[in-house]
């Protein structure tokens, strides 16, 4: 007996089936976002008990206010930030 072939889906239902794939993978993504952030700030808080919160991680050098103004939870000064993107 050969196997059933699955019945024809209708514009409206790729569409709905659709949407609730792009919701599930947004929601995926928003959540490992979230994640990432978190362990970002927990680091920073770490690094303000350990007394290193505002020099870079990698120079050692003071980190500009402005830029913990902005990212309060910079790790890195903008050059070592770079050198870090760069994978370098």
């Amino acid at each position: 007996m050969p196997p059933e072939t699955p019945a024809q889906m209708t514009y409206g239902s790729q569409a709905a089936a659709a949407s609730e794939v792009f919701a599930q993978q947004r929601d995926l993504a928003l959540r490992g976002k979230s994640g990432k952030a978190l362990g970002l700030v927990n680091d920073a808080l770490a690094r303000l008990d350990s007394g290193t919160f505002g020099h870079c991680l990698r120079c050692a050098a003071a980190i500009p206010e402005g830029r913990l103004e902005v990212l309060p939870w910079a790790a890195f000064c903008l050059a070592c930030q770079q050198l870090e993107k760069d994978g370098r």
